[in-house]
């Protein structure tokens, strides 16, 4: 998601000569730059359940697959609906505007998966601590989390300086 989100990024955001390609633009950068976050939970969620809860009745895939591509689209469709498309681009950019509620509706699901994946970092850590796990599932959950730890400051770095690099009233650079 990350790749596609650069890719319509490097190419959509200057297209802003017309109303339709513009807005297409801003709601799949929404939905792209949602969907990383999406897919960390979906890492998250699955480093949990491979340590601390083993069994469960729902396909895994499944799952993932609902919070990586469906749970975006869910929030994306209903900021669509909801604003009718307005935010989703201007005449300056085509990326969701700072003087609309639309950055919320990315910037809150950011945040929830941001404090969901720190609770599971946390129990996954307790249950690292208090398991008497073989020493080959501790060295692979010790490499998951410090992924985790790694990918997290990362994925939000990216979709902040996404926000600041178009919207000229919060330029950073």
């Amino acid at each position: 998601s990350l790749l596609n989100a650069n890719g319509v990024f490097l190419g959509g955001i200057p297209q802003k000569w017309n109303k339709t390609i513009c807005t297409a633009v801003a709601a799949m950068l929404h939905y792209f730059f949602l969907a990383a976050f999406c897919w960390m939970l979906a890492e998250g969620w699955h480093m949990y359940s491979s340590l601390v809860r083993t069994n469960g009745k729902l396909s895994k895939a499944k799952l993932y697959i609902a919070l990586g591509w469906l749970l975006p689209a869910a929030v994306v469709g209903v900021s669509l609906g909801i604003t009718k498309t307005n935010g989703y681009g201007n005449d300056k950019h085509c990326w969701i505007t700072l003087d609309s509620q639309l950055p919320l509706a990315l910037a809150a699901p950011a945040c929830a998966v941001v404090a969901a994946n720190l609770v599971i970092l946390l129990l996954v850590v307790k249950a690292m601590l208090t398991s008497m796990a073989k020493k080959v599932d501790k060295d692979r959950t010790r490499t998951a989390l410090w992924s985790s730890c790694v990918i997290l400051p990362l994925l939000g770095a990216t979709v902040v300086l996404a926000v600041f690099a178009v919207n000229r009233s919060a330029v950073l650079f």
